[in-house]
């Protein structure tokens, strides 16, 4: 169940998410740390668990001055985020073309069923990028099956 919506949080001494309860969420309109610190895991003790910050509300809603609308501000405080340690990127092995639903990655991953990638395009446009959801990887994380097939 997802906690409720707050308006606005203002965080002028430190929240930090528990890494003894498992998943957390926190759903806000704005996010204000000032003079404070909001610590999701740090480098020594990453946040294992999934952590989801969701940013609520319209792109025409209020705007804070200075800060804009939909927005997790940092003015003289602290944002930790650190997760659980996995491999970020990798490059292509193979050419992906137009109707794959399998991709071939030059590096061993960590990747796993469930994962979100993008997968970036080689030509100058942004719009080409594709966003995919991985539902099956080989033993050696270079084989990645993609929920749908690739547009572009």
């Amino acid at each position: 169940e997802s906690p409720a919506e707050l308006h606005l949080l203002t965080l002028q001494g430190t929240l930090e998410f528990s890494r003894d309860v498992g998943d957390l969420q926190l759903n806000c309109s704005f996010i204000v740390i000032q003079y404070g610190r909001l610590i999701v895991g740090t480098a020594d003790d990453p946040f294992l668990s999934q952590a989801t910050i969701t940013i609520a509300g319209e792109r025409t809603a209020y705007e804070l001055p200075v800060y804009g609308a939909k927005t997790i501000a940092v003015r003289t405080g602290e944002l930790i985020m650190h997760g659980e340690p996995r491999m970020p990127w990798t490059k292509l092995a193979v050419t992906a073309g137009v109707g794959n639903s399998t991709i071939t990655v030059r590096d061993e991953t960590d990747w796993r069923e469930g994962d979100h990638i993008m997968i970036t395009s080689t030509e100058y446009n942004q719009f080409e990028a594709e966003e995919r959801h991985i539902v099956g990887v080989s033993a050696d994380g270079t084989v990645l099956e993609l929920d749908k097939p690739l547009i572009y």
